[in-house]
């Protein structure tokens, strides 16, 4: 909320248009460190970890990348449209041969990644063909 003084000296409120949701993030400042903690610590412990595509939390983070617990990922159906739109979207431009910047830097990771993969050692260089 911004205040402005009207003159008289009331302090009215007025709304500000924030796109960028500054005022949401400071608001999720608020609070104690020893509060911020608690809530990663009941986050990581929850055994499950539900994803919206909103947000994504340290906490949440942590209870998955955790190797000694078993922790049931679930993801919501409003974002799974979304990641499907989306791979649908990669896929397409890939078909195409439009390059796209992450989609042409995925393909060129896995001609690398799989280079020296092929041949049965006889041959003096194992890569894959040009593309």
């Amino acid at each position: 909320m911004l205040y402005q003084e009207s003159g008289n000296g009331d302090m009215s409120t007025v709304k500000k248009n924030d796109p960028l949701n500054w005022e949401l993030a400071a608001d999720s400042l608020k609070g104690s460190y020893f509060e911020e903690v608690r809530r990663m610590v009941d986050e990581n412990r929850n055994p499950v970890v539900r994803i919206g595509g909103e947000n994504l939390t340290f906490g949440q983070v942590m209870a998955v990348a955790k190797p000694d617990k078993a922790v049931r990922v679930e993801l919501s159906e409003a974002a799974r449209e979304r990641v499907k739109a989306s791979s649908d979207w990669v896929l397409e431009s890939i078909n195409k041969g439009t390059d796209r910047q992450g989609a042409a830097l995925q393909s060129e990771l896995i001609r690398f990644l799989n280079a020296g993969i092929f041949g049965n050692g006889a041959e003096g260089c194992h890569k894959l063909p040009h593309s």
